[in-house]
């Protein structure tokens, strides 16, 4: 509680074979919660919704992905499953909302949770639509309603602390190894050499 300042609050998810333990902590304030979903379920829900991020599995033929979700890509856009993202944020930040408020998150998930990009969980019920686009058209994202930085660990946050101080000057985003040519990144190959 001691590292995090007034505006943070720092969540930590736990997925087991029993349950998800959920902790929420800001500096006044501590909550634990149990979700019902397994390591198991978590695994197989985050694993479909990445389906709908990433294009190079759908450009190998992706089987799992079709098993997910029978919606092939439509033109430039993947079937990301809004559904499923706010079926997620309800069981793993949902039940501590209230703690959370409008602070900046601070997320420590483990085993599958560490490929979930959180800002992509939804907050409200999405749009219905018969188009990939019309479902995406004013999704609430967990991303656009207050910022989020995920930690390898919770120690991680006391040793970026103690070497960096509590904030950096300037705010920070990064990208690694994004593909950014052709429709599906297969023409990177001639600017990798």
């Amino acid at each position: 509680q001691a590292l995090l300042s007034a505006d943070e609050a720092l969540v930590m998810i736990a997925p087991t074979r029993f349950g998800t333990l959920i902790w929420a902590v800001t500096r006044d304030t501590v909550k634990w919660v149990r979700a019902d979903l397994t390591g198991k379920e978590i695994n197989a829900k985050v694993s479909a919704l990445r389906c709908g991020l990433d294009i190079a599995r759908w450009a190998e033929g992706a089987p799992d992905c079709l098993a997910h979700n029978n919606q092939a890509p439509e033109r430039d856009l993947l079937p990301f499953d809004t559904a499923l993202a706010h079926e997620l944020y309800r069981a793993l930040i949902g039940p501590v909302e209230d703690a959370i408020g409008n602070r900046h998150i601070l997320l420590s998930g483990a085993d599958a949770l560490t490929t979930l990009p959180f800002h992509v969980l939804v907050t409200e019920p999405p749009p219905q639509g018969a188009t990939i686009a019309e479902r995406l058209k004013g999704v609430a994202w967990l991303g656009q309603r207050q910022p989020l930085t995920t930690l390898a660990s919770v120690a991680s946050l006391k040793s970026q602390r103690q070497r960096l101080g509590d904030r950096a000057p300037k705010p920070f985003v990064a990208f690694a190894n994004p593909l950014l040519v052709g429709d599906l990144g297969t023409d990177r190959r001639a600017f990798d050499r």
